[in-house]
């Protein structure tokens, strides 16, 4: 009996991992679309008595919260993609926490609604360089740790197989 609820338990936790290696799978990265070029005013036969600009000094304005903006929406879609960078680091703890810890930054500065255009600017600086550093120390890490990472992987895909044997022997 105790033998029979120890084998439900590890392919339940197997099941599990399955599960959630597969939702994490599934997210893909999305891409920010570009804004439309903007397109000049249609000819009004003379109708707007010469003044080519009405907005009256407004087109300054709306011309730096368009920047903002844009700057908001490449933060937001480096924050979209969290799940599945984080996620490619699971097996290397001091590189995801390096990760996660830029990304909570960033995500900080994304929440303060009244961040400047530079401080936005300078939090997709920031975390698209903590992405690119931890691309980088991975290639790192398994370049000096060939044996290891190989070793790693060996013991990970054993442990897949039997909890797959198992899973099988229980349903």
């Amino acid at each position: 009996m105790k033998r029979k609820n120890i084998l439900k338990f590890v392919s339940l936790l197997g099941i599990g991992s399955f599960v959630m290696l597969a939702a994490a799978s599934c997210t893909s990265a999305t891409t920010p679309t570009p804004n439309p070029e903007p397109k000049p005013n249609p000819p009004s036969g003379g109708m707007n008595g010469g003044n080519t600009n009405p907005g009256g000094g407004q087109g300054m304005m709306d011309s730096a919260a368009q920047e903002l903006t844009a700057a908001r929406t490449a933060l937001t879609s480096l924050l979209a993609s969290k799940n599945a960078n984080v996620e490619m680091y699971s097996d290397y703890a001091k590189i995801k926490n390096d990760l996660t810890a830029a990304y909570t930054t960033a995500k900080s500065t994304s929440d303060n609604t009244s961040a400047a255009l530079e401080q936005v600017k300078s939090a997709t600086s920031t975390l698209q360089t903590a992405i690119d550093k931890a691309a980088s120390d991975k290639n790192d890490f398994n370049n000096q740790n060939a044996d290891l990472v190989s070793a790693y992987t060996s013991l990970k895909d054993a442990v897949k197989s039997e909890t797959t044997n198992l899973v099988r022997f229980v349903w």
